[in-house]
């Protein structure tokens, strides 16, 4: 039998689907701003430099990499690969 959350007559499934829906947009609306502070961040620093779109992509190649290496090593070292 399902579960009432809220509302009479509405079941688990779909009170779960409202949250989970909520909860992905209040991230993205996170990671959104976020972004656009770093980006901010980045475009003061760099300023002086003129950085292109070319060189922004590369930057964020890069780090992606570096992020990723790093993250493997510690993987590795707990023996979770």
């Amino acid at each position: 039998m399902a579960q009432i959350f809220g509302e009479p007559g509405r079941n688990a499934a779909e009170e779960s689907y409202k949250r989970t829906r909520r909860f992905l947009l209040v991230a993205f609306v996170g990671i959104a701003a976020l972004s656009a502070i770093w980006g901010f961040a980045l475009g003061t620093v760099f300023h002086a430099v003129h950085l292109t779109v070319e060189l922004a992509l590369l930057l964020t190649a890069l780090l992606g990499g570096l992020r990723f290496f790093c993250l493997s090593l510690v993987i590795d070292e707990d023996g979770c690969s």
